[in-house]
């Protein structure tokens, strides 16, 4: 059995990564520690020291308001002090989780200014290590939306499954009835690990009648404005449809949402690691508005993605979910079935006919909402997610 995890932590906020480990944290018989301060790690630190750093850049595109956004990198102040430690923990521990890094290195990867004052340094030694000494215990998780077949996995070495004990893809393209895209052949030991949904998505609780029955706002559709056109009909096709029926509708909000709303919760901070300062990356206000919304709308998801965080922030929420037609398809485990756990929409005329629809036939899209929600609760919490994954991490480790 499980019981000593070293979780080998991203650096600055990771939707999957915070996810998973919020819900690791929620068992009482795993000892965890982390090497990072990010996605909740804070209080299961090593004891090795690092150094944060927030770069702000600015997002959104026209027809947007601007935020600053953020970008956290961390150098590690001691390496031998640092490598020691995180190879002791891996003697000790019984599962290393790591995770691929966009496709350029893994979280194990370090960098340490200590390269002769000729700047940051990078350091693989800790990922050689553990494949040399410890691949039996290892597992990778690859957090990143599925691109195309080249890029299934990493492009360093030690990149793929059969390095470690099982390889976990957010986006396991099942390539079903697609003839657009090439075939796809995974290795036996990928399993899905498909988004979750963390505590503080439950803005209004957990009692669904209470959520609904606060709901001021017809529809929301809180999404940026540009890119993503794949399939017909992107984002700005969405948005300009909707603010020709719904612009002068004061229950109606489209755009952004930026902004805290608290100042005592610390999320920035337990999240990235770092105090963020301006910069804002999860907006107390967004989940402000998706409280009081009946209807909450997707555009497209970037990169090809079949499914996005805001579907876990829309369900835990209680909204009446709408989701634009899927471009592949995708291994989602007890995944939404289309006019009963949400709406899929074909185009931006057929999204306007349903959300008319709904609109006037409320008792249906409160039955949607509620199937969606307490779909999320059985499966796609923060918890259970961690329990399937620890239960995976054991079949793959003991019985296979």
């Amino acid at each position: 059995m499980i019981q000593k995890v070293l979780i080998f932590n991203h650096i600055g906020w990771n939707q999957t990564v915070s996810s998973l480990v919020e819900g690791l944290k929620s068992k009482p018989e795993l000892e965890l520690f982390s090497t990072t301060k990010s996605n909740y790690g804070e209080d299961i630190l090593i004891k090795s020291e690092r150094e944060y750093l927030v770069t702000k850049y600015l997002t959104g595109g026209d027809g947007d308001n601007h935020a600053p956004s953020l970008c956290v990198t961390s150098m590690v102040v001691d390496s031998v002090a640092y490598i020691k430690e995180c190879q002791e923990l891996m003697d000790w521990a019984d599962l290393i989780i790591m995770f691929d890094d966009n496709g350029s290195e893994t979280s194990a990867h370090f960098y340490s200014d200590e390269n002769d004052g000729k700047g940051r340094a990078k350091n693989n030694v800790l990922h050689q290590y553990s494949l040399y000494y410890h691949q039996d215990k290892i597992v990778m998780i690859n957090p990143g939306d599925f691109s195309e077949s080249d890029k299934m996995y990493g492009k360093y070495f030690g990149a793929e499954p059969a390095y470690y004990r099982v390889y976990f893809k957010r986006e396991k393209d099942l390539n079903i009835d697609i003839s657009s895209r090439l075939d796809i052949e995974w290795a036996s030991n990928v399993e899905p690990i498909p988004f979750s949904s963390e505590e503080r998505y439950f803005a209004s609780g957990k009692e669904f009648d209470n959520i609904w029955d606060n709901k001021k706002l017809k529809l929301s559709a809180l999404f940026r404005w540009e890119g993503h056109e794949e399939g017909g009909f992107g984002r700005q096709d969405i948005k300009k449809a909707l603010n020709e029926k719904y612009y002068e509708d004061t229950q109606c909000i489209i755009g952004n949402i930026f902004g805290r709303s608290s100042e005592e919760d610390n999320i920035d901070i337990r999240l990235e690691g770092v105090d963020t300062g301006e910069c804002v990356r999860h907006h107390h206000k967004y989940f402000d508005v998706l409280s009081q919304t009946k209807i909450n709308i997707e555009g497209r998801p970037g990169n090809k993605a079949f499914y996005t965080g805001r579907m876990m922030e829309s369900l835990a929420n209680g909204c009446c979910y709408f989701y634009p037609t899927p471009t592949y398809n995708v291994d989602f485990p007890n995944g939404l079935i289309d006019g009963e756990d949400f709406i899929i929409y074909h185009s931006s005329d057929d999204l306007i006919d349903k959300i008319e629809y709904y609109l006037l036939n409320e008792d249906e899209m409160r039955t949607i909402a509620e199937n969606g929600f307490n779909k999320l609760l059985k499966y796609h919490t923060s918890e259970v997610r961690a329990k399937e994954f620890i239960e995976t991490c054991e079949r793959y480790m003991y019985e296979n």
